[in-house]
């Protein structure tokens, strides 16, 4: 189906708006990966200097999480929502045409 020109597929919003929940997940798995790393390291090393280290990361893990993985959700429901909701529109102004008499078409 043709929309302003574009090729609107809704399967393929599908896919892409997967490819973000999976890059949000991987982001996440390599988030907490690290976190236990710098766990690690605080454990076998509890100077000042560690403490630092652990607290600025929790202070950018705060910040990339409000920001680039929220991001990434949100791009991934809008995408869903709105191929949804076109998929719906459609729908709805197609029965219209659908419903008329063929020769009403016919001159």
């Amino acid at each position: 189906m043709a929309i302003d020109g574009a090729l609107f597929d809704e399967a393929e919003i599908q896919q892409v708006a997967g490819r973000h929940d999976t890059a949000r997940e991987e982001i996440e798995q390599q988030l907490t990966q690290l976190r236990s790393q710098l766990d690690g390291v605080g454990q076998r090393s509890p100077n000042e200097m560690t403490k630092m280290l652990v607290d600025q990361y929790e202070q950018d893990l705060t910040r990339l999480k409000d920001s680039v993985l929220a991001d990434l959700q949100a791009m991934s429901q809008d995408m869903r929502s709105t191929a949804g909701e076109q998929t719906e529109q459609d729908q709805s102004n197609v029965k219209p045409i659908s419903n008329t008499p063929i020769e009403n078409f016919i001159g």
